[in-house]
């Protein structure tokens, strides 16, 4: 989880929660 939770604080900013970009996928 501490992989998702590190990018999922980068993609947030980008993005809108729950959307993937990059090669993340943000479930908040």
């Amino acid at each position: 989880m501490t992989r998702v939770d590190g990018h999922a604080r980068v993609v947030r900013r980008r993005s809108t929660p729950g959307v993937i970009t990059g090669d993340t996928q943000v479930i908040v």
